[in-house]
Order: C-alpha cells, then sequence, then structure tokens
C-alpha cells in the first residue's frame, strides 16, 4: 500500500460518521468571515452533515454561518458595483 492509499484509508476512517466534515465545516464557517471564499466550503459541509443521519443540528449551524458569510461577500461585491 503507497502513502496515498494510505492517506485515503485513514480519511475514508474517519469520516464515517461526518467528524472530517464537521471540523473542516467548523473551521472554513469561522475562517469564512475573514476570508469570505471558504464560506463555499462551509455550506457545502453542512450540506453534508445536514443530509447525513449524525450531526444535522451542527450541519445547519455550519451551513447557516457559512451562508451568513457567503451572503456578506455578495453584499461586499455588490456595493464595490
Amino acid at each position: 500500500m503507497n502513502a496515498f492509499q494510505r492517506l485515503r484509508h485513514t480519511v475514508a476512517t474517519h469520516n464515517e460518521d461526518g467528524e472530517l466534515y464537521l471540523i473542516a465545516g467548523t473551521v472554513t464557517a469561522l475562517a469564512g468571515w475573514v476570508v469570505p471564499v471558504l464560506s463555499l466550503v462551509a455550506v457545502g459541509c453542512g450540506y453534508r452533515l445536514f443530509s447525513g443521519d449524525q450531526h444535522r443540528l451542527a450541519g445547519t449551524a455550519i451551513g447557516v454561518l457559512g451562508g451568513l458569510a457567503l451572503l456578506r461577500l455578495f453584499l461586499m461585491m455588490a456595493a464595490v458595483l
């Protein structure tokens, strides 16, 4: 097994219950307020968490925070025009 396959296996085992989406979504939802483009990742992670059986409330919170940061990005872009 090469390094890429080991990494892929490790990621797959950690993501069985949505842990990686939870961690990545939380980090990008908070970082999305500083770097608004990251809010796209937060919305995606929130959606994946919400559509699963576990972490539905966390998925909603992450998706809303990411969506608000994304809305802020659009409003900033509209203000420049």
